[in-house]
């Protein structure tokens, strides 16, 4: 709605309009008061002749008076601002922030290590978490196929020479197990590193090999290089 001002600004209508509606309704009734009591004193002094029509006068005025002190607590309580309710309007919810996109990634390897000498295995296991997979360990061939065949490991550090069933036996049968079990990835261990020992522990179905004592750069670097499980 424009302002009935407009060259005032509305924040001088809204500060300043009560105050000087106001105070011009008080000129108002001191005038009307003067008035009255003017023409009241004068009805009394006056003759005869003119008493009558100054009674009325003073009596016109003093309703006017009247009038206009109606007028003004009317006036006041439609310009008076509204009190506030007790009751505090209703706050929209604030949204809430877009979640985060995680990009799928591959989760930390279940590593078992299947080693019979108990030092290095203890070694091989630590490596493992330190580079934040999970590992665990057993000193046969036989324990790691019964370990893949019940479905929770996703790579087996595999030595070669084990008592109860060795490394290239144990591999053969994995390979022999039903997918997904029988394609987990296998890493080969042994301490010569002979050519043909290389090449049965690829000929029994291991995916890749590693010379004894392992260290942790040759170790990611196979890790890196095999198929890992995603999400």
């Amino acid at each position: 709605m424009p302002s009935p001002h407009p060259n005032l600004p509305p924040s001088f209508m809204a500060r300043w309009g009560l105050p000087i509606a106001g105070a011009l309704w008080l000129l108002m009734m001191v005038l009307l008061w003067w008035g009255y009591d003017a023409s009241r004193t004068l009805a009394l002094a006056a003759g005869p002749d003119h008493s009558d029509a100054l009674h009325a006068l003073a009596g016109w005025q003093g309703w006017a008076l009247v009038a206009g002190l109606l007028a003004g607590l009317a006036a006041g309580a439609v310009l008076m601002p509204p009190r506030a309710s007790g009751a505090a309007a209703p706050v929209e919810p604030a949204s809430p922030p877009e979640p985060l996109t995680v990009e799928p990634g591959p989760r930390p390897l279940r590593i078992l290590v299947a080693e019979d000498a108990p030092a290095a295995q203890i070694v091989l296991q630590r490596m493992v978490e330190a580079m934040g997979h999970q590992a665990r360990g057993c000193d046969n061939g036989a324990l790691a196929v019964e370990a893949v065949q019940n479905g929770d490991v996703d790579l087996v550090l595999m030595d070669v020479h084990m008592p109860v069933m060795d490394g290239l036996e144990a591999a053969k049968a994995i390979r022999a197990l039903a997918r997904p079990m029988g394609s987990v990835p296998i890493v080969g261990l042994t301490a010569d590193g002979l050519p043909e020992t290389r090449a049965r522990a690829l000929s029994a179905g291991m995916d890749a090999f590693l010379s004894k004592p392992v260290n942790r750069e040759a170790l990611e670097e196979v890790l890196d290089w095999l198929p890992r499980p995603q999400h």
